[in-house]
């Protein structure tokens, strides 16, 4: 959800409701974009239903388009540079064409 406004009408049931939400029409994860021609307002029981469908339909980690994480695209080695990343330590090449780890001008 990107934002809520006091009342407003669904774009979805055409009813009047206490709150609305904007929502997006095609979701980011699936390709949408940010603008307003895919932005609508959903009241509080349509958006749920909507996200709920689109949870099914595209299961955490199944998920692909822009801004998504594609947890299936993680290889082992991918996950580890992150990690050592996180951790603020840097991959050094070594004249032997090896690669090792370092933090703080120390191999690890």
């Amino acid at each position: 959800m990107n934002g809520t406004m006091p009342s407003g009408i669904c774009e979805n049931c055409k009813q009047w409701a206490e709150k609305v939400t904007l929502d997006h029409r095609i979701p980011k994860f699936e390709g949408g974009k940010h603008d307003t021609s895919n932005l609508q307002w959903l009241c509080l029981p349509c958006e749920d239903v909507k996200t709920r469908l689109e949870r099914k339909r595209f299961p955490r980690g199944k998920r692909v388009g822009n801004g998504a994480a594609l947890r299936n695209a993680w290889t082992p080695e991918r996950r580890e540079a992150h990690r050592q990343r996180f951790l603020g330590r840097k991959l050094v090449s070594q004249p032997d064409g090896t690669t090792k780890w370092e933090d703080n001008d120390h191999a690890v």
